[in-house]
């Protein structure tokens, strides 16, 4: 279904885990990315969820119709009578509906039903219209919480480790990223005249790491990462590509994005979003706040090490 998102959010979101938690050091950006990733995946995956729970309610009110008519019916003088009351009668139905769900028939019945209806449902242009403008929403957010988390995390860890500022400003991939900064003496006297824990405010500011390059050179100077390097890397330059297109050009395809990206598609005409892009790029997202885990998570076992 290329117009509809159908995504197990157990499945995407289960490797941020270890990270969100409580017992994680740093572990507020992790949690926050999580619950905005839950969010986004709620809302796009809407549409499916909204036919599943209809499916699902048909069958279960045929269950239910059944139990009722049973119950109607007058037991031989052989056989036990059964509880005829309404809970009793809900309960058994319930009983019903999970084993019929638990079937290899049920699960046939209820993705061929679902599949049916969706296709059925989808076929005005006023309805794919809405479907894709969905997905192209869903594009855009998943960048933003990506550039939320490493913006949030990078100001926490300079914070915590003020000396990993030094390599981060004279790194020369970061030259304009890092213009000469001046502190005024209201900032000075807010901190106590102390900023050793403020250098990723005083850093990141209120800049925007809305550019892949710079996330990267960040996340380099910082951890040295290889994984981390090729998570920030590949599907998730084509994600930022299209959020800055759909965002400047209301998805306009022109020239520029087409050098930048490599892809072969007609100019002029607005990019298409797939169910399958969406899940692709939620996936790398994830990937990328994993490996950052990781590599925070080695920097700790060294310092602690150390100590």
């Amino acid at each position: 279904m290329v117009h509809v998102l159908i995504i197990s959010e157990e499945e995407v979101l289960a490797p941020l885990t270890p990270y969100s938690n409580s017992e994680f050091e740093l572990n507020e950006p992790f949690s926050a990315a999580t619950s905005a990733l839950s969010g986004i995946i709620a809302a796009a995956s809407l549409p499916f969820q909204l036919v599943n729970d209809h499916t699902l309610q048909r069958k279960f009110d045929r269950f239910h119709a059944a139990e009722n008519i049973l119950a109607l019916k007058r037991p031989l003088p052989e056989e036990k009578p059964i509880d005829t009351s309404p809970p009793a009668i809900l309960e058994r139905s319930k009983k019903r509906m999970e084993a019929f769900l638990g079937s290899k028939e049920g699960e046939t019945f209820v993705r061929n039903q679902v599949i049916a209806e969706l296709s059925e449902r989808i076929e005005s242009a006023k309805t794919k219209e809405a479907l894709q403008e969905l997905l192209i929403q869903t594009t855009i957010s998943t960048w933003s919480i990506l550039e939320t988390f490493f913006r949030s995390f990078f100001v926490l860890w300079l914070n915590k480790f003020p000396a990993d500022a030094i390599d981060l400003i004279n790194n020369p991939s970061l030259k304009d990223f890092n213009p000469k900064q001046t502190i005024d003496i209201k900032t000075l006297s807010d901190t106590g005249f102390d900023l050793s824990d403020k250098m990723g405010e005083i850093i990141l500011g209120a800049r925007r790491l809305d550019s892949l390059a710079a996330l990267r050179a960040i996340a380099k100077s910082v951890f040295n990462s290889p994984t981390l390097s090729d998570a920030l890397a590949g599907d998730l330059w084509i994600l930022n590509q299209r959020r800055h297109l759909f965002i400047h050009k209301r998805g306009i395809i022109d020239s520029e994005y087409l050098t930048k990206t490599g892809e072969n598609l007609p100019l002029g005409e607005r990019l298409t979003i797939t169910s399958k892009d969406v899940e692709r790029h939620m996936k790398s997202a994830c990937r990328a706040i994993v490996e950052t885990g990781k590599a925070a998570s080695s920097r700790f076992e060294e310092l602690n090490t150390d100590t």
